[in-house]
C-alpha cells in the first residue's frame, strides 16, 4: 500500500510539473536606448525571478570582420523559478530582455517621439551557433554570436541574429531638453576623416542614420519629457590610458582643458608634466553625436548646453570646425565598447564611460574625489545625472515591474549594486569589491535620509529635479 502510495504521490507531482511546462510561455521585453540601466535590469531578471543573477544567459550581437564600430545588441534570457504574478510570470516560462544600446540615448528619443518607430534587436539564439567568453563576473553565461551584414545607416541587415521591433522601455542617460544642441545629435558634423595613428581605430565618425534623420524641436522634447519620468542616479567617469606618469587623478580645470582642445600633448597637463619627456599626444576617445554619456560629459566639463560663461564644445573627430584638428587627435566611437577598444589600443588616450572599473586603464579620481555611488549620492562627485525613461508597456508586465524596479533602493541592493567602504572628511573611498554605476534617488519609494546614504546601496540625499544644470542641494531638495 505504502508503494502504491508513493507512485499515486510521485505521478502526481509529474502531472503538476507536466502541467506547468505545458502551459510555460516565452516572455519579451525590449529596451531601447541607453545602456545605463542594462546590466541592472539583466541581474534583475536573476535575482528576482529566475534563481539568481548566474541563471542569466547573456548574448551579444558580434562581427569577426571588424574590431572597431562592432553594434551594441544585446538579449538576455533565463527560465522563471519563481511565480510573480504582478509581473505577469508563472514558473518555467522563458524570460528575454533585447535591449539596443547602439548610439545610445538617441534612440529613446525617437522612440517617444514616435511609439510605432522599429530598430533592430538581438534575438536569444541557439547557445551553439555563438562562441561563450570566459568570465568570472557577470555575465558568467556571455556569448559572441557572429554573423556580418548590419548597416547602421538604415539599420538593416544581420538577420541572422538582429530582429526589427518597436521598444517596451526607452532609456536616457538624462533629459529630453539637453537633445536640443546641434551637436547632441547625429546630423551633426563630426568630420570624415583623422590623421595619425588613430587611423586604425576610427570607426564610422558620421554616420547618417535614416530613422534619426530630423532632430527634435525643443517643443517636441519638451513633449518627450512629459512622457518620461527619472528613474535612477548613474556615475560617470573619466578613464585614461598608457598616460605618462601614469596619474591616478586629475582636475577638473584639467579635464575641461583636454576635452577642449587647449592641450595636444601630455606634457602640458599639470598632473602629468615632466613625467611626459617625449611629448605625447592627448588622444580623446569620444562617444557620438547623440550619446547621452557625450552630453553628460559636456555638461559636467565645458557647460555648453547650461549656457556656461566660456564653455566650449568638446572636440570633434575632425575637429576642424573649432579649429582643434591641429592640437589632438579625436576618436569618435559609437558605443561604450568601441571606446574601450579605441582607450586600450593605443597609449596617451583619455575618454568617458558609466562608471566600471577594470586593469586594462585608470578610471580617475576627480578633485582628489573617487567616482562612486556614495560620493555621487552626496552631490561631492559631480559627473553624475539622473537617468531618464518611458514605459510603453502595461500594468501588470515584466516589462512594467523592470521599470519600477529601476526606481527602487530595495532592488539595486537585492542585484548586488552595493559598496563597502569608509568615509573620511565627508569622501566615500570603496576599500572592498567595486565602484556602483547606479544609486537611487528620492522618490515614493525611497527617503532621502543619513541612515539610507550610508546604506551599501545609498539613497542620494538630494535631487536635481531632472534638471541636469541646477545647482544641487541637500534633503532631497534643489535649488
Amino acid at each position: 500500500m505504502s508503494m502504491q502510495k508513493n507512485t499515486l504521490i510521485a505521478a502526481a507531482v509529474a502531472g503538476v510539473l507536466a502541467s506547468a511546462a505545458a502551459s510555460a510561455k516565452t516572455i519579451d521585453v525590449w529596451a531601447s536606448g541607453a545602456s545605463a540601466q542594462r546590466t541592472f535590469w539583466q541581474k534583475e531578471l536573476g535575482a528576482t525571478y529566475c534563481g539568481g543573477t548566474s541563471a542569466v544567459a547573456v548574448y551579444a550581437y558580434g562581427d569577426s570582420t571588424i574590431t572597431v564600430d562592432v553594434p551594441d545588441f544585446q538579449a538576455a534570457t533565463c527560465i522563471a523559478t519563481a511565480t510573480v504574478s504582478s509581473a505577469g510570470v508563472t514558473v518555467g516560462d522563458t524570460l528575454n530582455l533585447h535591449y539596443a544600446a547602439d548610439l545610445g540615448s538617441v534612440w529613446a528619443i525617437a522612440g517617444s517621439l514616435n511609439t510605432s518607430l522599429t530598430r533592430s534587436q538581438m534575438t536569444v539564439p541557439a547557445a551553439s551557433l555563438c562562441t561563450l567568453k570566459s568570465q568570472t563576473s557577470f555575465p558568467i553565461s556571455s556569448y559572441t554570436c557572429n554573423t556580418t551584414g548590419y548597416n547602421r545607416s538604415n539599420d538593416t541587415g544581420g538577420t541572422a541574429f538582429l530582429v526589427q521591433h518597436t521598444s517596451d522601455l526607452l532609456l536616457s542617460d538624462l533629459e529630453p531638453a539637453l537633445f536640443a544642441q546641434s551637436d547632441n545629435w547625429p546630423t551633426a558634423s563630426a568630420g570624415t576623416s583623422n590623421a595619425g595613428p588613430t587611423a586604425a581605430y576610427q570607426g564610422t565618425a558620421d554616420t547618417t542614420v535614416t530613422k534619426l534623420a530630423t532632430q527634435p524641436t525643443a517643443s517636441q522634447l519638451n513633449t518627450v519629457a512629459s512622457h518620461m519620468q527619472v528613474l535612477n542616479g548613474e556615475v560617470f567617469s573619466i578613464v585614461g590610458h598608457g598616460i605618462p606618469g601614469n596619474p591616478t587623478g586629475l582636475s577638473h580645470q584639467s579635464l575641461r582643458s583636454i576635452f577642449a582642445g587647449n592641450y595636444s600633448t601630455w606634457s602640458q597637463v599639470p598632473e602629468v608634466g615632466s613625467a611626459d619627456t617625449t611629448g605625447t599626444p592627448i588622444i580623446v576617445c569620444r562617444r557620438d553625436h547623440g550619446s547621452g554619456s557625450e552630453i553628460a560629459t559636456s555638461v559636467f566639463l565645458e557647460g555648453v548646453e547650461c549656457n556656461a560663461s566660456g564653455a566650449t564644445p568638446i572636440v570633434n573627430a575632425a575637429g576642424a570646425a573649432q579649429g582643434n584638428y591641429a592640437l589632438q587627435y579625436v576618436v569618435e566611437n559609437s558605443s561604450s565598447g568601441d571606446l574601450k577598444v579605441c582607450l586600450t589600443g593605443l597609449s596617451g588616450t583619455i575618454g568617458l564611460l558609466s562608471l566600471g572599473t577594470s586593469s586594462a586603464y585608470t578610471t580617475f579620481n576627480i578633485d582628489g574625489i573617487q567616482p562612486n555611488a556614495h560620493n555621487s549620492a552626496l552631490g561631492s562627485y559631480g559627473f553624475a545625472t539622473e537617468t531618464w525613461g518611458q514605459n510603453l508597456s502595461t500594468s501588470g508586465t515584466l516589462a512594467t515591474a523592470l521599470f519600477l524596479a529601476a526606481q527602487k533602493q530595495a532592488q539595486l541592493s537585492t542585484d548586488g549594486f552595493t559598496e563597502t567602504g569608509t568615509t573620511v572628511g565627508g569622501q566615500f573611498t570603496v576599500s572592498s569589491g567595486s565602484q556602483q554605476v547606479a544609486y537611487s534617488l528620492p522618490n515614493s519609494y525611497n527617503t532621502s535620509s543619513t541612515a539610507n546614504y550610508t546604506a551599501a546601496a545609498p539613497v542620494a540625499l538630494f535631487t536635481r529635479g531632472g534638471n541636469s544644470c541646477t545647482t544641487t542641494a541637500l534633503n532631497g531638495n534643489s535649488t
